[in-house]
């Protein structure tokens, strides 16, 4: 088996051609699976964030301050209507 490697190149590029803007790389199986954990390990690192009530809040009005009026969101609790009586 042949090495990928070439004077003046990293290790594992096989093909370079700045004309065609095209690379071609060459990987071990080892390499590639080791990148893809990483990945996912990055990745459900970056998805365990639980957002609570207060988290929210204050991205909504940080990101949205301009929507939203001076008083603040109304509550979930206070927007309910009460039943009126007869």
């Amino acid at each position: 088996m042949r090495k990928a490697r070439q004077r003046d190149k990293p290790p594992g590029l096989v093909f370079d051609d700045a004309d065609l803007n095209i690379q071609v790389w060459a990987y071990k199986w080892t390499e590639i699976i080791a990148n893809a954990r990483a990945r996912l390990q990055f990745i459900n690192a970056s998805l365990s964030y639980e957002a609570n009530r207060e988290s929210s809040k204050a991205y909504l009005q940080k990101t949205h301050a301009k929507f939203i009026p001076p008083t603040g969101p109304v509550e979930a609790d206070d927007a309910e209507e009460k039943p009126e009586r007869d």
